[in-house]
């Protein structure tokens, strides 16, 4: 029962990620959108949560203000602005790369600092579920 129950979060978890980068897999904007939710997530780790008003550059200007190196975080928002207002245009598809592979720099950067017990924590944390779902994008 016990395991049922730990192991839930978690599948779910990976089950609503997989559809979701199958979604937007073709879609580069999508996939920037992605990878700016995958660093907040991360960044949620250590307290950092933006408002539904503030601009990925506003949320970036508050985490660098930290004492800690917690990575790409401005490229990140450059390159999610860019994708949010400049759309499918050229260089799009490397923009989702680069927000990709900042996203993945910060994210590894607060899974460091945090440690392997907070992670699992999240991880298995039930509330990590009902956590609001990211805004669709224009509408």
């Amino acid at each position: 029962m016990i395991i049922a129950i730990v192991g839930f979060v978690p599948t779910t978890q990976a089950v609503r990620r997989r559809s979701r980068l199958r979604a937007v897999a073709a879609d580069p904007i999508g996939r920037g959108e992605v990878a700016w939710d995958d660093a907040l997530g991360a960044l949620r780790l250590l307290g950092f949560t933006p408002t539904s008003t503030q601009t990925p550059h506003e949320f970036a200007s508050i985490v660098e203000r930290s004492t800690r190196d917690l990575g790409p975080i401005r490229e990140l928002a450059d390159d999610v602005t860019c994708l949010r207002y400049a759309g499918d245009e050229d260089g799009a598809v490397e923009r989702a790369i680069a927000a990709q592979d900042a996203a993945a720099a910060i994210v590894g950067l607060v899974r460091t600092l945090v440690g392997r017990g907070a992670v699992i924590r999240d991880a298995l944390d039930p509330r990590t579920l009902v956590l609001p779902a990211p805004a669709p994008l224009f509408g």
